[in-house]
Protein backbone atom coordinates (compact mmCIF):
# COMPACT_ATOMS: atom_id res chain seq x y z
CA UNK A 1 0.00 0.00 0.00
CA UNK A 2 2.80 2.41 1.07
CA UNK A 3 4.21 1.40 -2.33
CA UNK A 4 1.14 2.29 -4.20
CA UNK A 5 0.90 5.66 -2.22
CA UNK A 6 4.14 6.91 -3.31
CA UNK A 7 3.80 5.82 -6.75
CA UNK A 8 0.78 8.15 -6.96
CA UNK A 9 2.80 10.82 -5.35
CA UNK A 10 5.56 10.40 -7.83
CA UNK A 11 3.64 10.46 -10.67
CA UNK A 12 1.20 13.69 -9.34
CA UNK A 13 4.73 15.19 -9.17
CA UNK A 14 5.65 14.04 -12.50
CA UNK A 15 2.40 15.34 -14.19
CA UNK A 16 2.86 18.40 -12.57
CA UNK A 17 6.50 19.05 -14.33
CA UNK A 18 4.77 17.72 -17.52
CA UNK A 19 2.21 20.01 -17.47
CA UNK A 20 4.96 23.48 -16.36
CA UNK A 21 6.96 22.27 -18.95
CA UNK A 22 4.13 22.21 -21.50
CA UNK A 23 3.28 25.58 -20.45
CA UNK A 24 6.31 27.06 -20.90
CA UNK A 25 6.58 25.57 -24.69
CA UNK A 26 3.68 27.39 -25.30
CA UNK A 27 5.15 30.55 -24.15
CA UNK A 28 8.46 29.90 -25.33
CA UNK A 29 6.25 29.51 -29.21
CA UNK A 30 3.93 32.33 -28.46
CA UNK A 31 6.82 34.62 -27.91
CA UNK A 32 8.77 33.76 -30.93
CA UNK A 33 5.54 34.33 -33.09
CA UNK A 34 5.05 37.69 -31.75
CA UNK A 35 8.80 38.76 -32.14
CA UNK A 36 8.90 37.75 -35.80
CA UNK A 37 5.59 39.64 -35.97
CA UNK A 38 7.34 42.85 -34.76
CA UNK A 39 10.07 42.25 -36.31
CA UNK A 40 8.02 42.10 -39.66
CA UNK A 41 6.10 45.04 -39.13
CA UNK A 42 9.31 46.85 -37.94
CA UNK A 43 10.50 45.81 -41.47
CA UNK A 44 7.60 46.91 -43.53
CA UNK A 45 6.79 50.19 -42.14
CA UNK A 46 9.86 52.60 -41.97
CA UNK A 47 10.08 54.53 -38.79
CA UNK A 48 10.13 58.68 -38.87
CA UNK A 49 13.70 59.04 -40.04
CA UNK A 50 14.36 55.63 -41.24
CA UNK A 51 16.19 55.50 -44.77
CA UNK A 52 14.37 54.27 -47.26
CA UNK A 53 15.95 51.11 -47.84
CA UNK A 54 19.47 49.76 -46.44
CA UNK A 55 21.97 50.00 -48.86
CA UNK A 56 20.87 51.43 -51.82
CA UNK A 57 24.79 52.23 -53.46
CA UNK A 58 25.85 55.31 -55.69
CA UNK A 59 25.18 54.81 -58.98
CA UNK A 60 28.49 54.47 -60.83
CA UNK A 61 26.62 54.64 -64.87
CA UNK A 62 25.17 58.67 -65.69
CA UNK A 63 21.33 58.44 -65.28
CA UNK A 64 19.40 60.05 -68.55
CA UNK A 65 17.10 62.18 -66.96
CA UNK A 66 15.12 63.13 -70.50
CA UNK A 67 11.57 63.00 -70.79
CA UNK A 68 11.10 63.09 -67.10
CA UNK A 69 10.01 65.88 -65.19
CA UNK A 70 11.86 68.31 -63.89
CA UNK A 71 11.03 71.31 -61.26
CA UNK A 72 13.11 74.27 -61.82
CA UNK A 73 15.55 75.77 -64.57
CA UNK A 74 16.38 72.99 -67.24
CA UNK A 75 20.17 75.22 -67.34
CA UNK A 76 20.81 74.30 -63.62
CA UNK A 77 24.03 71.96 -63.49
CA UNK A 78 23.03 70.15 -60.05
CA UNK A 79 20.33 67.94 -60.08
CA UNK A 80 18.27 66.00 -57.63
CA UNK A 81 16.23 63.07 -58.73
CA UNK A 82 13.65 61.81 -56.36
CA UNK A 83 12.02 58.25 -56.55
CA UNK A 84 8.35 59.20 -54.92
CA UNK A 85 5.51 57.49 -53.64
CA UNK A 86 2.35 59.75 -53.38
CA UNK A 87 0.73 57.48 -50.68
CA UNK A 88 3.95 57.43 -49.06
CA UNK A 89 4.04 59.19 -45.81
CA UNK A 90 7.53 60.37 -46.05
CA UNK A 91 7.29 61.07 -49.60
CA UNK A 92 4.49 63.38 -48.29
CA UNK A 93 6.51 64.82 -45.73
CA UNK A 94 9.06 66.21 -48.03
CA UNK A 95 6.84 67.68 -50.34
CA UNK A 96 4.96 69.76 -47.57
CA UNK A 97 8.57 70.63 -45.58
CA UNK A 98 11.52 70.55 -47.69
CA UNK A 99 10.37 70.98 -51.31
CA UNK A 100 9.06 74.63 -50.80
CA UNK A 101 12.50 75.68 -48.76
CA UNK A 102 14.89 73.98 -51.73
CA UNK A 103 12.37 75.25 -54.47
CA UNK A 104 13.16 79.27 -52.62
CA UNK A 105 16.53 78.23 -51.93
CA UNK A 106 17.68 76.33 -55.17
CA UNK A 107 15.32 75.85 -58.09
CA UNK A 108 14.10 79.42 -58.58
CA UNK A 109 17.55 80.43 -57.85
CA UNK A 110 18.45 78.35 -61.43
CA UNK A 111 21.10 76.31 -58.74
CA UNK A 112 19.38 73.27 -58.83
CA UNK A 113 16.79 70.97 -60.66
CA UNK A 114 14.71 68.34 -59.34
CA UNK A 115 14.03 65.59 -61.65
CA UNK A 116 10.68 64.02 -60.27
CA UNK A 117 10.54 59.81 -61.29
CA UNK A 118 7.95 57.28 -59.73
CA UNK A 119 8.93 54.72 -57.68
CA UNK A 120 4.66 53.05 -56.73
CA UNK A 121 5.50 50.58 -54.51
CA UNK A 122 3.59 47.54 -54.42
CA UNK A 123 1.56 47.37 -50.65
CA UNK A 124 -0.17 51.11 -51.72
CA UNK A 125 -2.74 50.27 -54.20
CA UNK A 126 -3.21 53.64 -55.36
CA UNK A 127 -0.07 55.04 -56.11
CA UNK A 128 0.48 54.03 -59.42
CA UNK A 129 -3.12 55.55 -60.86
CA UNK A 130 -1.75 58.63 -58.87
CA UNK A 131 1.68 58.52 -60.66
CA UNK A 132 -0.09 58.40 -63.97
CA UNK A 133 -2.09 61.41 -62.58
CA UNK A 134 0.73 63.47 -62.39
CA UNK A 135 2.10 62.55 -65.24
CA UNK A 136 -0.78 63.48 -67.28
CA UNK A 137 -1.15 66.94 -65.09
CA UNK A 138 2.54 67.29 -66.44
CA UNK A 139 1.42 67.20 -69.74
CA UNK A 140 -0.66 70.37 -69.20
CA UNK A 141 2.00 71.69 -67.76
CA UNK A 142 0.14 71.19 -64.43
CA UNK A 143 2.59 68.90 -62.84
CA UNK A 144 3.38 70.71 -59.25
CA UNK A 145 -0.26 71.58 -59.09
CA UNK A 146 -1.18 68.36 -59.27
CA UNK A 147 1.75 66.99 -57.13
CA UNK A 148 0.95 69.00 -54.13
CA UNK A 149 -3.17 67.79 -54.25
CA UNK A 150 -1.96 64.12 -54.41
CA UNK A 151 0.46 64.06 -51.46
CA UNK A 152 -1.81 66.76 -49.25
CA UNK A 153 -5.31 64.33 -50.03
CA UNK A 154 -3.89 61.06 -50.08
CA UNK A 155 -8.05 59.84 -49.22
CA UNK A 156 -9.27 61.51 -52.57
CA UNK A 157 -6.86 59.03 -54.50
CA UNK A 158 -9.96 56.64 -56.03
CA UNK A 159 -10.53 56.96 -59.94
CA UNK A 160 -13.08 59.67 -58.97
CA UNK A 161 -10.80 61.58 -56.79
CA UNK A 162 -8.29 62.01 -58.98
CA UNK A 163 -10.47 63.64 -61.49
CA UNK A 164 -12.05 65.82 -59.15
CA UNK A 165 -8.20 66.72 -57.93
CA UNK A 166 -7.30 67.64 -61.65
CA UNK A 167 -10.34 69.33 -62.23
CA UNK A 168 -9.36 71.59 -59.02
CA UNK A 169 -5.19 71.94 -60.43
CA UNK A 170 -7.07 73.41 -63.55
CA UNK A 171 -6.88 70.73 -66.08
CA UNK A 172 -8.69 70.04 -69.08
CA UNK A 173 -10.99 67.26 -67.82
CA UNK A 174 -11.41 65.71 -70.90
CA UNK A 175 -7.69 65.59 -71.81
CA UNK A 176 -7.02 64.55 -68.60
CA UNK A 177 -9.37 61.22 -68.66
CA UNK A 178 -8.08 60.47 -72.08
CA UNK A 179 -4.54 60.93 -70.65
CA UNK A 180 -6.06 57.99 -67.96
CA UNK A 181 -6.73 55.84 -70.56
CA UNK A 182 -3.15 54.47 -70.27
CA UNK A 183 -1.28 57.18 -72.13
CA UNK A 184 1.57 57.53 -69.37
CA UNK A 185 1.11 54.19 -67.80
CA UNK A 186 4.70 53.05 -69.54
CA UNK A 187 6.10 56.16 -68.59
CA UNK A 188 5.31 55.44 -64.85
CA UNK A 189 6.66 51.63 -65.23
CA UNK A 190 9.77 52.95 -66.62
CA UNK A 191 10.76 54.85 -63.84
CA UNK A 192 9.82 51.82 -61.30
CA UNK A 193 12.43 49.68 -64.25
CA UNK A 194 15.42 52.42 -63.44
CA UNK A 195 15.09 52.13 -59.49
CA UNK A 196 14.78 48.45 -59.82
CA UNK A 197 17.68 48.51 -61.90
CA UNK A 198 19.58 51.00 -59.07
CA UNK A 199 18.74 48.80 -56.57
CA UNK A 200 16.23 50.89 -54.78
CA UNK A 201 13.23 49.62 -53.28
CA UNK A 202 11.81 52.24 -51.06
CA UNK A 203 10.70 56.25 -51.15
CA UNK A 204 11.71 58.64 -50.79
CA UNK A 205 15.11 57.73 -52.42
CA UNK A 206 17.28 60.61 -53.58
CA UNK A 207 20.32 60.94 -56.44
CA UNK A 208 22.46 64.16 -55.99
CA UNK A 209 24.55 64.64 -58.99
CA UNK A 210 26.19 66.90 -61.47
CA UNK A 211 25.05 67.44 -65.31
CA UNK A 212 27.62 66.25 -67.49
CA UNK A 213 27.83 67.37 -71.44
CA UNK A 214 25.74 64.50 -72.97
CA UNK A 215 22.85 65.98 -70.64
CA UNK A 216 23.48 62.31 -68.24
CA UNK A 217 23.50 62.91 -64.58
CA UNK A 218 26.85 61.77 -62.98
CA UNK A 219 25.23 60.64 -59.22
CA UNK A 220 27.81 62.05 -56.45
CA UNK A 221 25.52 60.94 -53.41
CA UNK A 222 22.35 59.19 -52.24
CA UNK A 223 20.31 59.99 -49.51
CA UNK A 224 17.28 58.16 -48.34
CA UNK A 225 14.54 58.19 -46.22
CA UNK A 226 12.67 61.14 -44.18
CA UNK A 227 15.82 63.73 -44.34
CA UNK A 228 15.79 66.79 -42.35
CA UNK A 229 16.34 70.06 -45.32
CA UNK A 230 19.74 70.93 -43.77
CA UNK A 231 21.13 67.05 -45.29
CA UNK A 232 19.80 68.29 -48.36
CA UNK A 233 21.60 71.92 -48.07
CA UNK A 234 24.75 69.82 -47.17
CA UNK A 235 24.94 67.62 -50.27
CA UNK A 236 23.52 70.55 -52.68
CA UNK A 237 26.39 72.78 -51.63
CA UNK A 238 29.24 70.40 -51.88
CA UNK A 239 28.02 69.80 -55.33
CA UNK A 240 27.77 73.70 -56.18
Amino acid sequence: MANLEAASVGWSRTRRILDTLATLSVIVAATAVTSLAIRSYVNEVPRAGAPASSVVPVPKEPQKIENAVVVGSDSARVVLIAYSDFQCPYCAGFARDTLPALRTEYFDKKKVKMVFKHLPLPFHSRARRAAEAAECAARQGRFLEMHDRLFDRPSELSEAGLVSLANEAGLDRSTFERCMGGETSAIVESNAADARALSIVGTPTFLLGQVQKDGRVAVKLVLTGAQPVEAFRKAINALL
